[in-house]
């Protein structure tokens, strides 16, 4: 399965079962992110929309912690940087 057709699923998935309080957190790995704007970052599939993250990346893999769209716990985890950023949302392009 494609990894866009796979996060689609999951995101879905997260939207119906958001407020579940024992949703379990999925990881996702994407390659090539970098920094478009002031908290939004994105590779050719998709937009990372973050918060408060102050983070220069000029294409390098990242971690995303997705809990579901409600969620606090969302996370882009750097690939070169000990220091996560708050995730709000991810997009397809």
């Amino acid at each position: 399965m494609r990894k866009g057709a796979l996060l689609a699923v999951a995101v879905a998935a997260a939207l119906v079962f958001g407020s579940m309080h024992a949703s379990a957190a999925r990881f996702y790995r994407f390659d090539y992110v970098k920094r478009l704007d002031s908290d939004l970052y994105g590779n050719r599939d998709y937009l990372f929309k973050t918060r408060y993250c102050y983070h220069y990346s000029y294409g390098e893999s990242v971690v995303v912690k997705w809990d579901g769209k409600y969620s606090y716990d969302n996370r882009i985890i750097w690939e070169d940087d000990d220091d996560p950023c708050d995730l709000e949302g991810i997009y397809e392009r």
